[in-house]
């Protein structure tokens, strides 16, 4: 299931539509500081505007980012651009959504793997694979929060959906 969601990733065919850059020089806009690493979504090519989350909307020039690969994406950008928008209606866990697949565990079965959200996606699942070996690591059942649990809506989210 994992390696398939970064496959779909990657190919575009999840979050389609979905392009992010990554700051590579500081800078300041409407009163606060983007540091080297932010993510930004970009809304408008033409415009130099885009959407950093925690903040909002953001006007940024293009010498001070690089666009960020599929490959590069946290499990903050796989929870921000696919398991929220899937799961923002359902009111349900990700794992729900998929839970026909029989990649899926039940409950309680396999391990919990605890990571941070700034892991990159890909190197994780290239972890379990060193740990489990590939073949192996294909037949095990894992659980990560981001896709295992249900995540609360933030208020703001929350007056979007009344």
């Amino acid at each position: 299931f994992l390696a398939e969601l970064l496959e779909r990733i990657i190919k575009n065919e999840e979050a389609p539509g979905v392009h992010l850059n990554v700051v590579t020089q500081p800078f300041e806009y409407s009163g606060h500081r983007f540091e080297p690493g932010t993510t930004i979504r970009l809304e408008n090519a033409y415009s130099w505007e885009g959407v950093a989350p925690y903040f909002g909307e953001v006007k940024f020039k293009p010498q001070n980012v690089r666009v960020k690969k599929r490959e590069e994406w946290t499990m903050q950008d796989v929870y921000e651009y696919v398991v929220k928008p899937a799961v923002k209606k359902q009111k349900c866990a990700y794992v729900d959504i998929v839970q026909n697949s029989s990649r899926v565990g039940d409950p309680y079965q396999g391990a919990f793997i605890s990571q941070a959200r700034g892991t990159n996606f890909a190197a994780l699942i290239d972890s379990l694979y060193s740990y489990y070996g590939k073949k192996a690591a294909l037949k095990k059942y894992v659980w990560i929060d981001v896709f295992s649990v249900r995540h609360p809506l933030s208020p703001q989210e929350r007056q979007v959906l009344l």
